[in-house]
């Protein structure tokens, strides 16, 4: 099997086929809640539908193991002789020396999976799992998640897209290329899907699923990747929410109480049955009947009984709205009813408060 064809047999598109809620504690009342889950336990970030409970990922910031292992961290690994860095590399391919094929255990669906750069060992079998030599440590893993890879041309850097990027970061805290064939491999790589592009032209960077800011010419495109690549149309209001983005979830609006919802980019049309979208706080793209355009209420249209999208983002104990494009993003949203009107803010169910100008409504 051809290695550049492995995309089908690692990633792609996940197609949401449960529809699971947990109980959620919100200042002493109860809500319900949809929950998009993701965890790393020691060196695996173990992804899926509807896997695991709504903890907050481990991420590549908050990563504690000490890398031996590579990114898979398990699974069919022997150990073997030792690294296998070279001593030059191609300075217009990250400084990489051996090729541009990487390797992990865990397919992308959404959040952060760790890869590493690898040497075949032996060509993938009828299964679709071939055996590889991790460059940074020696070990061999086997597995049918490996991909071809090359340094992003600029019209390749779109929302949807699933960025390589090396775990090295510059002065400003930003993920960035490797300079040094020593950077490219002492640095672990990981995944993430692109989310924003918007901060590229003023600030020079883009977003990855969770908020990371990765410099443009740090990011490597996975060779056969059928992403979706989304130009995300529209002016972008007070909240920060561009005209043409949505807000989806898994459950209906509630008749009482919470449902949490992400602001999404449409992938496949939605025309009131079922849509495709991506979940711009996390990269999992996936299907649903329960999506809404919105737009930001006026006071007139705050009335008792009404459905408000309220931003999950407070001081004190007052809801506000996001003032910045990165708090819109990869904050959650929710769904409540109004419960009645005071001066500058409203009481919606369950007694929290929220500013009058952070609300939205389904248009």
């Amino acid at each position: 099997m051809d290695p550049r064809h492995a995309w089908r047999h690692g990633l792609g598109s996940c197609r949401m086929t449960c529809d699971r809620t947990i109980t959620h504690m919100m200042e002493g009342e109860m809500s319900i809640l949809t929950t998009r889950g993701c965890l790393i336990l020691a060196t695996v970030l173990v992804t899926g539908c509807g896997g695991g409970s709504d903890e907050a990922s481990v991420t590549p910031d908050e990563f504690t193991g000490d890398g031996g292992g590579g990114a898979a961290g398990g699974g069919e690994e022997t150990a073997e002789a030792g690294p296998m860095i070279p001593t030059e590399g191609d300075p217009d391919d990250h400084h990489l020396g051996h090729g541009d094929l990487f390797a992990g255990l865990q397919p992308y669906v959404h959040g952060t999976v760790y890869v590493e750069p690898v040497v075949e060992v032996e060509p993938a079998a009828a299964t679709g799992e071939g055996t590889f030599a991790m460059v940074r440590t020696g070990e061999q893993m086997q597995t049918a998640h490996f991909w071809h890879t090359h340094k992003a041309d600029p019209d390749e850097i779109r929302v949807g897209v699933i960025a390589l990027v090396s775990e090295r970061k510059d002065a400003e805290g930003r993920y960035a290329a490797p300079e040094t064939v020593e950077q490219a491999y002492d640095h672990r790589w990981w995944l993430a899907r692109i989310v924003s592009v918007a901060p590229l032209e003023t600030k020079g960077y883009v977003w990855v699923a969770g908020g990371y800011e990765v410099a443009p010419d740090a990011i490597r495109i996975l060779e056969g990747d059928d992403s979706p690549a989304l130009d995300v149309p529209g002016d972008e209001d007070a909240h920060f929410v561009s005209t043409g983005l949505w807000v989806a979830g898994i459950q209906p609006l509630p008749d009482k109480g919470t449902v949490y919802a992400s602001l999404c980019a449409e992938v496949a049309p939605f025309d009131g049955g079922e849509g495709r979208f991506l979940d711009l706080s996390n990269g999992k793209i996936f299907d649903t009947a329960h999506a809404w355009k919105t737009r930001i209420a006026k006071p007139k249209q705050i009335q008792k009984g009404v459905h408000v999208l309220v931003p999950d983002i407070k001081d004190r104990a007052v809801y506000r709205a996001p003032q910045t494009r990165e708090e819109a993003l990869f904050n959650r949203w929710w769904f409540v009813k109004v419960e009645k009107k005071k001066k500058g803010t409203v009481v919606v169910e369950g007694s929290y408060e929220v500013d009058m100008d952070a609300l939205r409504i389904v248009e």
